[in-house]
């Protein structure tokens, strides 16, 4: 068989100035664009 690859992860589209979206889970409001500007992150 073939040798397996390691499967690309989806990777996420993120500010580069935008800290870790995990400690400040964002609810993700129906495809609306918004941005938090304490810690820098665009959600598209």
């Amino acid at each position: 068989m073939a040798p397996t690859r390691k499967k690309p992860q989806a990777k996420v589209k993120v500010n580069p100035k935008a800290k870790v979206l995990k400690r400040t889970e964002i609810p993700k409001l129906r495809g609306v664009k918004f941005l938090i500007l304490d810690d820098d992150i665009k959600v598209d």
